[in-house]
């Protein structure tokens, strides 16, 4: 329960003292157990408890300093209203105008995870807390497993009772219209009783004319309904509400009196009973209410995190410099160039700001004169929500947020709870066996996204959990480097000892990288990638277990391929160069990327071998990881990326200009322009803060087009539309890697032998 923003027991307790003394209450004990506390059912608005209804006034008379008088004295108006509206609705109801009284009740439920009206990624709310995943900010505190449960979810849901007994210009409309056949046509400019119609109507052009007794009989309606709300939850509890609906003179917005019809209800099918009365005319209905919300969980590595797209860039400046515009703009340019900018990342809360540290320094004479200054992020004060996304380099951007955020608006009779646990980097052993560790420079996670997700969402149902593992499992950043540099050295990078692919290839398989490049840590390898997926199979069914948390579906994303464009050599890095002396050294030290010279490029027919010794026999593991687990394999065609891949057309913003880098959260890919970052546009708009390839810095993943572009698949699949995973593995390799072992788990089927 909440009041001005803050939770405690306190508040039931204060309330439960009131009941005693509501006669309201006295008379329907029912009332004691929904409404022990009835901020439970009412929406406070952002600056706390606000007046609702016809003469309730919050604020305490003068001279009253009772810090509780606003509570208490709408604690006794919802309580008597809802006394009254027991009662009402259990009295007889009967219509007898001539026309056919009509009633509805349309209702929605208050998005949980909606996408940001102004695009804007920085608006758009990603929460991995308790509180969020229970909304407990509603209701309770869920402190342990065991009072965690579905039905303690409630949802805001809206009502907007909907009769003809308003008696506004529609039925006005609907009854000269429904003598027009008797009466014939005319002007009812010439009708006796023009004078009675309200002020502001304009019919215009040829209408019935009717006696003068209609018009003035329908003058005689009360333009005033009474509509009477009580609601039965799924636990047996009720609640009622009282509104008026007055109609004014002409066909302006109705005027609303009484209590809001906005209540919290549990997930399932709640009953209400709707009663609306004009005039002496009466119609009463029942109506079944469903109200659900869709749980979308994460968790994976950087193509599940949002990699390559952060909401907003913080760029450079300059103050008092004496250089024109122009030089001033290329300087700039210089300073993002060689990562003078900062990238931030999901933030926890819409309206939560980022603090920034400015860093300064003064220019040369040489140069103009003057200061730089470039904001970086004040990691240690961020919330811990931002915190952890701003570490793990989460993003609204990513193809599961931009499903979920659909997902949402595809009906407004359901909610969506979105939490996303992925970290860039991560692989099943470094984030579900381990803690996965950051991006960043501030470490790793304190627990595994498997316990992330577990205490995040205790006691609930998750209808869609994404995995999005397999590529650093197997070396997915590593090939790609070594593809690279194999040709040749350069400058701050080890080399490849052996340029052959065969090279390449067996550290494919193996995942023993330190015996071909020094610095390199191994991992699992292809060989054993499917072992790595029964394990996640095991820690998934530890969520139920451990945690009391029921999972509908579970899908396997695949990898789109970043290299895919016809006739193009894909020399994705070739503009990423060293400078020597780079500018950026004014603000802070060298900001250096290694020189790339001639040759040292991923060439088509690398990129064609690493499709078919990479992401093909990724793929296919992938879908036996699917078919033995009971998954279903999220497929991206090739075909679907093939014309924009990472040699394509920058992006329509000028990222390497101060405020250029504003994309924004698009209904539809851009098919003109790359779906991938490239080099320079990587290392620009993350603004790596090393200057190192090494550092990932958003290269080969897909930028906001590429993400959206996933989204589709996964909307498909969140359908039901997708084939059911195959486990046919590629033929056997070139190059003898192993002899006698199986690349499939023993219980998995049509599974053969390992390559050898």
């Amino acid at each position: 329960m909440k009041i001005n923003g803050k939770a405690g027991g306190w508040l039931a307790a204060f309330a439960t003292t009131l009941v005693p003394h509501s006669s309201a209450a006295q008379a329907d004990p029912s009332l004691l157990g929904a409404l022990d506390a009835p901020l439970v059912w009412e929406r406070p608005d952002a600056g706390g408890p606000q007046p609702l209804g016809t003469g309730l006034v919050i604020a305490p008379p003068p001279g009253i300093t009772d810090a509780f008088f606003a509570l208490r004295r709408r604690t006794n108006a919802l309580m008597s209203s809802n006394g009254d509206a027991l009662a009402r609705v259990a009295q007889p109801c009967t219509a007898t105008i001539d026309t056919a009284p009509t009633l509805d009740l349309p209702y929605s439920v208050a998005p949980r995870f909606p996408m940001p009206q102004s695009r804007d990624p920085a608006d758009a709310v990603m929460r991995n807390d308790l509180a969020y995943a229970r909304n407990d900010n509603l209701l309770e505190t869920c402190s342990i497993a065991a009072q965690c449960s579905e039905a303690g979810m409630h949802l805001a849901v809206s009502f907007d009772p909907v009769s003809n007994l308003d008696a506004d210009g529609s039925l006005i409309r609907e009854l000269l219209n429904s003598g027009a056949a008797e009466q014939g046509n005319g002007n009812l400019a010439e009708g006796a009783a023009v004078g009675q119609l309200p002020s502001g109507v304009e019919l215009g052009g040829s209408v019935p004319s009717l006696p003068e007794g209609t018009l003035l009989e329908l003058a005689g309606l009360s333009r005033t309904t009474d509509y009477t709300l009580v609601v039965e939850d799924p636990l047996g509890r009720s609640v009622g509400r009282m509104m008026s609906r007055t109609v004014p003179e002409g066909l302006g917005a109705p005027t609303l009196a009484g209590d809001s019809f906005e209540l919290y209800l549990p997930q399932g099918t709640s009953r209400a009973t709707l009663r609306a009365e004009n005039n002496g005319q009466c119609i009463q209905a029942t109506f079944d209410i469903s109200v659900d919300d869709i749980v979308v969980a994460v968790l994976g590595d950087s193509y599940a995190s949002g990699e390559g797209t952060p909401i907003d860039r913080y760029d450079p400046s300059l103050s008092g410099s004496d250089m024109s515009p122009a030089d001033q703009r290329d300087l700039l340019s210089e300073l993002l160039y060689n990562g003078a900018g900062a990238s931030a990342w999901a933030r926890g809360s819409a309206g939560e700001r980022v603090p920034l540290e400015q860093l300064s320094a003064d220019l040369p004479n040489i140069l103009g004169g003057g200061t730089a200054t470039r904001s970086v992020v004040n990691i240690d004060r961020l919330s811990e929500q931002t915190r952890s996304h701003h570490l793990a380099h989460r993003s609204p951007f990513v193809a599961s947020a931009r499903a979920a955020m659909r997902l949402e608006g595809a009906s407004d009779q359901t909610s969506v709870t979105y939490v996303n646990f992925a970290v860039s980097g991560a692989t099943i052993d470094k984030g579900i066996r381990r803690p996965s560790s950051y991006p960043e420079e501030r470490g790793q996670a304190t627990q595994t996204q498997i316990d992330q997700l577990g205490a995040a969402l205790v006691g609930r149902h998750i209808d869609h959990l994404l995995l999005g593992f397999g590529g650093n499992d197997t070396g997915f950043a590593k090939v790609a480097k070594q593809l690279v540099t194999r040709e040749g050295s350069t400058a701050g990078l080890p080399l490849v000892k052996g340029k052959k692919l065969s090279t390449i290839k067996r550290r494919i398989w193996d995942g023993k990288w330190s015996e071909t490049v020094s610095d390199e840590n191994d991992i699992v390898g292809m060989r054993n990638i499917l072992r790595e997926y029964a394990f996640l199979a095991e820690q998934i069914e530890r969520l139920k277990n451990d945690y009391f948390i029921s999972i509908g579906s579970v899908y396997l994303l695949g990898y789109p391929d970043p290299m895919r464009l016809p006739g193009r050599t894909c020399e994705f890095l070739r503009d990423v160069a060293d400078r020597n002396e780079p500018k950026a050294n004014i603000v802070e030290e060298p900001q250096q990327i290694f020189d790339l010279g001639a040759g040292l490029e991923v060439s088509s027919n690398e990129a064609r071998w690493a499709r078919n010794e990479f992401l093909r026999p990724l793929g296919q593991r992938m879908r036996c990881a699917a078919k033995s687990n009971g998954w279903t394999y999220i497929e991206m065609p090739g075909d679907a990326f093939a014309r924009n891949g990472i040699c394509g057309a920058e992006p329509r913003y000028d990222f390497r200009s101060v405020g250029g880098y504003n994309p924004s959260l698009d209904d539809r890919p851009d098919a003109a322009v790359r779906w991938f970052r490239a080099g320079e546009e990587a290392f620009t708009i993350q603004s790596a803060s090393t200057g190192a390839f090494a550092d990932g810095s958003g290269v080969l993943h897909p930028n906001e087009h590429g993400y959206q572009a996933m989204s589709i698949f996964i909307e498909a699949a969140f359908q039901g539309i997708v084939p059911a995973p195959s486990c046919d593995l590629p033929p056997t390799p070139e190059e003898p890697l192993v002899t006698d072992e199986r690349v499939c788990l023993e219980d998995e089927l049509f599974c053969p032998q390992k390559p050898n």
